[in-house]
């Protein structure tokens, strides 16, 4: 189901980290869900399970070559993938406990590695929320950051349902003060300059 190069990846990571979000979506929908386009993958999304230097080392022994450092994640190159790795920065336990914490339904998809084979893991609702190209709202973490991806996801045809984007602003309105923090960290994770 995945490349070679990332199914060696997942082999090696066994039981210390899985990937998950757009790149485990886009494999799991060509190879399970054929029938519901999927737009591609920006990166590949690794997730410890456990100690993140753990997974990174794993991903320096198997070819790609460390680039940048994100508040969330470190950035890694392959030369022969044209998508970056993102080592995430914070253990999240295992498959389900992570997808439970993502935004939208629509990127709720993981692929780990067991034995010698691939487990592919996604939400109910993920193949319908993608089919119908919506996103439906999973859980609230960083809503400035929810507002960046709801705005990368309009670019690629999904909407946002107006019971999503008010229960995304209100949480806002109990805070203002806490809303221009969100935005000023959006303006400076995007620009690297404060307002």
């Amino acid at each position: 189901m995945p490349s070679s190069l990332i199914a060696d990846l997942l082999k090696r990571l066994g039981n210390d980290g899985f990937i998950a979000g757009g790149y485990a979506r886009e494999r799991i929908h060509a190879a399970l869900i054929p029938e519901v386009a999927v737009p591609p993958a920006a990166d590949i999304d690794v997730f410890p399970v456990r100690i993140p230097d753990l997974c990174r080392a794993v991903v320096s022994s198997s070819g790609w070559h460390y680039k940048s450092s994100l508040p969330h994640a470190t950035v890694w190159t392959h030369p022969d993938s044209l998508l970056t790795l993102q080592v995430v920065g914070e253990p999240r336990g295992d498959v389900r406990s992570t997808l439970i914490d993502f935004d939208y339904c629509a990127s709720m998809y993981a692929l780990s590695s067991q034995h010698e084979g691939f487990v592919a893991t996604w939400d109910d609702n993920a193949p319908e929320d993608n089919k119908r190209r919506r996103l439906t709202l999973n859980c609230t973490t960083n809503p400035a950051g929810m507002i960046f991806r709801a705005l990368k996801y309009a670019q690629k045809g999904y909407t946002l349902p107006v019971g999503t984007l008010y229960r995304l602003l209100d949480t806002f309105s109990d805070d203002p003060q806490r809303y221009l923090g969100y935005l000023d960290e959006l303006s400076y994770g995007r620009t690297g300059v404060r307002s």
